[in-house]
């Protein structure tokens, strides 16, 4: 039997028997060739992995760790419960992603390439054959036994991957969160991290352009007039479009959302409500060292301080303004009047390049949630 046959066996008797086969080591799935139909799997163990913000070659030293190659048709495709993590970024997904990790309930992979590359085929026509579902399915599946020790698997895909929350609802029966920021929030994260950052939105747009949500922006002629910000704005949109139009394909129960405000300004409360979302039972204890430990602790250099200190200048400037409150919407641009509130407690109309010239700059706001939302009330779009 050839050695990548021994690997998948082995595999997959540890997930049939988790209890039995209780291990801190396990073979991740790295990359994938879909021209060749291979895919590489790198040995590691669980503390290594959860000491990694991300789990991608562009972050993550994997030159020295041992790899094997499987066939994709040794694989097993069979729907697997993995849970994932959707974001638009810059919103604290990884900040969650980190805090829900524990060693023997839950196992977060945070942006995997083999994900990306998925996406990469999927946009490039070589996942639209008969047995594209079965490679989708047998990567995800791959992802959630990689490690047959853990309970449950909770992955929080590079944002190029959105592409692929209509395949996961179909091919995986676990749950997703949506978790975002306002468009305002979004462009501050922009302006503030200089070129290499609007350089990634740039790129980000291009390649998620020709997803079929060319409806929400505009000509590609225009395009070249556009500011970084303009671009960050309709991409913004178009994440926010893709996460609409994957709802239907989860049923009550298997989607929430989540604004990144709620997590930075509640986090025991917010994280207790997607940990019983996720039903991983991670417990009090685990949930009240996270909050007082390091990962959120209000230090200078610590992921929470620098995003709420982010958060906290562009609250200052909508602060300062004179304009009126944000009417209740949802992200079709529909707007019911509210009442008008004390001036200290205002919010303006978050700002869009993106439809400055055009009649419904309505569609450029975003509510504001504090806590978490099961699905009929997923991005604040009531009934």
């Amino acid at each position: 039997m050839r050695v990548e046959h021994v690997i998948h066996n082995t595999i997959h008797a540890a997930a049939q028997h988790p209890r039995e086969n209780a291990a801190h080591s396990g073979w991740l799935p790295a990359a994938l060739d879909l021209r060749s139909g291979v895919v590489e799997f790198v040995e590691t163990d669980i503390a290594s992995l959860a000491a990694q913000p991300f789990h991608s070659k562009g972050k993550w030293n994997m030159a020295e760790l041992p790899r094997r190659r499987v066939p994709l048709q040794a694989l097993d495709a069979t729907p697997a419960r993995v849970n994932f993590i959707w974001h638009t970024a810059f919103c604290a997904s990884t900040l969650l992603s980190s805090a829900l990790d524990h060693p023997e309930i839950n196992i977060s992979l945070r942006e995997p390439d083999i994900l990306t590359a998925l996406a990469a085929g999927r946009r490039n026509g070589q996942l639209n054959v008969p047995n594209g579902d079965r490679v989708i399915g047998a990567v995800l599946r791959s992802l959630w036994q990689a490690f047959p020790g853990t309970d449950h698997v909770t992955i929080k895909p590079f944002p190029l991957a959105n592409c692929l929350i209509r395949d996961a609802a179909r091919l995986t029966n676990g749950k997703m969160l949506f978790l975002y920021q306002d468009c305002r929030d979004f462009l501050v994260g922009i302006a503030r991290r200089g070129e290499s950052r609007r350089g990634f939105i740039r790129n980000t747009f291009k390649q998620i352009a020709n997803d079929g949500l060319a409806q929400i922006g505009p000509q590609n002629q225009t395009l070249f007039e556009m500011s970084d910000l303009q671009i960050g704005a309709l991409l913004w949109h178009m994440q926010i479009h893709e996460f609409r139009r994957s709802l239907s394909l989860l049923g009550n129960g298997r989607f929430a959302s989540l604004d990144c405000e709620a997590l930075l300004r509640y986090p025991a409360s917010t994280l207790a409500k997607v940990d019983s979302f996720f039903g991983l039972d991670l417990g009090f204890d685990h949930l009240a060292r996270t909050v007082r430990g390091p990962l959120l602790a209000p230090t200078p250099s610590s992921p929470a301080r620098l995003i709420q200190t982010f958060a906290a200048a562009a609250k200052g400037r909508r602060s300062r303004g004179n304009t009126p409150a944000i009417s209740k919407r949802s992200w079709n641009g529909a707007t019911t009047p509210s009442k008008q509130r004390p001036a200290k407690r205002r919010s303006p109309t978050p700002f869009c390049p993106s439809t400055r010239n055009t009649p419904d700059r309505q569609a450029c706001r975003a509510p504001r949630r504090r806590l978490i939302y099961p699905s009929p009330h997923a991005f604040g779009a009531r009934g």
